[in-house]
C-alpha cells in the first residue's frame, strides 16, 4: 500500500513524502490522534517507504522489502505492542528493542520500531525508552503511536517529531463503511458514534442496527448480572469498544432529550419512543454518572481487566431505572 491508498490525512502524507524526498527523516516520531483513523497503518507505510527498493519517497508494495514488511516478517521492522494477557508495555520489551536497535540492519536502509498504544508503556518502560531517544542510532527510527499523547512522559514527547492525525471526514468514513457492505442506515449510525473503522464490523454486514439494539437491551433491561454465556463477553477488544460507544450513544440520547433538544439530534433515531419515555426516569446527575461509568468500563477493558468483571460491574451501575 502506497501513501495515496491511505484514506484522508493528506497533510500528514504530504509531509512524510517531502521528508523522504529531502532525506530529512527524524530519528523518532509521535503519531497521535483519535483512535482508528490510520495512525498505525501510516507508520507501516512510512516504514515501507523508508526501505522501498523501487520508490524514493513512497512504497511500491511489490519489492521484496515492502512485501516482507506487509507480511510482518521483515527482520529490521518491528511492532511493539501490549502482549497477550498483559495490560501494559513493560520494560523488558523496551530492553529488547534497545538490543535490536544497536545492531546493524540485516538488509534495510533504516530499522523501524513501531510502538503501538505507546501510552500503555509502564513508567519504567518509558524511562528506559527515553535513554534510546536521547542517543538514537543513525540507522534506526522509532515511531510511537497513540490516541492519548498526554499520558506519555513529557520528556518522551519532547524528543519526538510530533505528527497529528485528525478524525476522518464523514465522506471518507462513509466510503470505507460502504466498502464492507453496510446499509445507508447503518452508515448513518456508525458515523455518529465515530465507529467507521472498527475491523470486526466487516463481519456484521447487514446487522449493525440489530446488533447495537441487542447490546443496549442487554445492559439496560434490569440490574441483574449478565448471563454467564452472554456473547458480550466474547469477541476482540474492538468489539467491546464498539459496545461502549453504543451504550454511550444511548445515554447521550436520553440526556439530549431531557435537555429539551429535538429528536433530529438523536443517534439512536430508530428508538425515539423508548428514549422519550426513559428521559423522565433519570436525573441529569444519573445520566452523567452513567456516561462516566461507561468511560471507566472502557478504560478497564483497554487495560485487559477481565470482561466479565468489567461488564457486569457496568451492568449493575447502568441497569434500567425506568420501565419502557
Amino acid at each position: 500500500m502506497p501513501f495515496n491508498d491511505i484514506k484522508g490525512h493528506d497533510n500528514v502524507k504530504f509531509f512524510l513524502k517531502k521528508t523522504l524526498s529531502a532525506n530529512e527523516v527524524s530519528h523518532s516520531y509521535l503519531f497521535f490522534g483519535p483512535e482508528a483513523v490510520g495512525k498505525a497503518l501510516t507508520a507501516i507505510v512510512f516504514a515501507k517507504a523508508l526501505n522501498c527498493l523501487n520508490a524514493k519517497d513512497d512504497a511500491c508494495n511489490t519489492c521484496a522489502s515492502c512485501v516482507k514488511i506487509e507480511n510482518k516478517n521483515h527482520p529490521d521492522v518491528a511492532l511493539i505492542e501490549v502482549a497477550e494477557k498483559k495490560d501494559s508495555i513493560i520494560i523488558e520489551q523496551i530492553r529488547d528493542l534497545q538490543k535490536k536497535i544497536n545492531l546493524r540492519p540485516y538488509e534495510a536502509r533504516k530499522k523501524v520500531f513501531i510502538i503501538q498504544n505507546a501510552h500503555l508503556m509502564t513508567e519504567p518502560a518509558a524511562n528506559c525508552l527515553l535513554k534510546t531517544l536521547e542517543e538514537p542510532p543513525r540507522d534506526s527510527i522509532i515511531i510511537l503511536v497513540t490516541s492519548r499523547p498526554a499520558e506519555l512522559l513529557l520528556t518522551v514527547r519532547s524528543r519526538c517529531k510530533q505528527i497529528k492525525f485528525t478524525s476522518l471526514e464523514l465522506r471518507t468514513r462513509i466510503e470505507l463503511a460502504g466498502k464492507i457492505g453496510l446499509s445507508e442506515e447503518e452508515i448513518r449510525f456508525l458515523s455518529k458514534v465515530e465507529a467507521m473503522n472498527v475491523p470486526f464490523l466487516a463481519g456484521q454486514g447487514g446487522n449493525i442496527i440489530e446488533y447495537k439494539n441487542k447490546v443496549i437491551s442487554e445492559f439496560i433491561s434490569d440490574k441483574s448480572l449478565l448471563d454467564e454465556n452472554s456473547p458480550v463477553f466474547e469477541g476482540p477488544k474492538e468489539e467491546k469498544k464498539f459496545m461502549m460507544s453504543v451504550l454511550g450513544s444511548w445515554f447521550r440520547d436520553i440526556l439530549v432529550l431531557k435537555a429539551g433538544a429535538g429528536e433530529n439530534f438523536l443517534i439512536n433515531s430508530d428508538r425515539p419512543a423508548e428514549l422519550r419515555k426513559l428521559k423522565d426516569g433519570y436525573s441529569f446527575e444519573e445520566l452523567k454518572d452513567a456516561l462516566s461509568d461507561i468511560q471507566f468500563a472502557n478504560f478497564c477493558l483497554e487495560r485487559n481487566v477481565g470482561p466479565k468483571l468489567a461488564l457486569n460491574d457496568l451492568k449493575l451501575k447502568i441497569g434500567r431505572k425506568a420501565d419502557i
